[in-house]
């Protein structure tokens, strides 16, 4: 029964999740230009998940503290862990930022660093349902991803139609609708 009850309560709080960051909006410049970004809530699961595991763990060994070094090991080994994904949402979930409006998109990450691709730079817009991203394949650029859970998505579609010639991008957008 037990089991059964955090596996509900995981599943509700993943939903929740997931559900906040399909209804973030977008912040719209003065210039016109649209800031997708991660919601809120994404922001905030990626700063308290790991806090949250951070303290488990240390209730953990303070109830019951490891007896030989292998015990001191494993606990050193899964604080290591911890952080590594506490790293990872960070990096994900703080700095990642894609600027579009009417000369192309801009994106910027704690991976990449800046990148910039006009309109007629676009060869291809395609979306992987397994990855749950946008992958945009431009002219002699490294190719850029855009998760489905960032905020402004029908922003992003409206430049397509807009600056973009519909056969490099339709394919990707129906998928998405479905």
């Amino acid at each position: 029964m037990d089991k059964l009850i955090i596996v509900t309560t995981v599943t509700l709080i993943l939903g929740f999740l997931f559900s906040a960051a399909g209804r973030a909006k977008p912040i719209k410049t003065e210039g016109g230009e649209y800031v997708l970004e991660y919601a809120n809530t994404l922001k905030l699961f990626g700063l308290a998940f790991p806090i949250v595991l951070f303290a488990g763990l240390t209730i953990a060994l303070y109830l019951k503290t490891p007896t030989n070094s292998e015990g001191v090991i494993a606990a050193a080994c899964i604080f290591l862990v911890i952080s590594v994904f506490a790293i990872y949402f960070y990096i994900e979930f703080y700095t990642v930022k894609i600027i579009v409006g009417t000369n192309g998109i801009r994106a910027t990450s704690g991976w990449k660093g800046l990148r910039v691709y006009r309109w007629s730079d676009i060869q291809k817009l395609s979306y992987s349902e397994n990855s749950n991203w946008f992958k945009l394949t431009a002219n002699e650029k490294p190719s850029l991803r855009i998760s489905t859970m960032i905020s402004g998505l029908d922003q992003m579609l409206a430049h397509f139609e807009e600056h973009v010639p519909q056969e490099k991008w339709a394919g990707a957008f129906e998928r998405t609708k479905n």
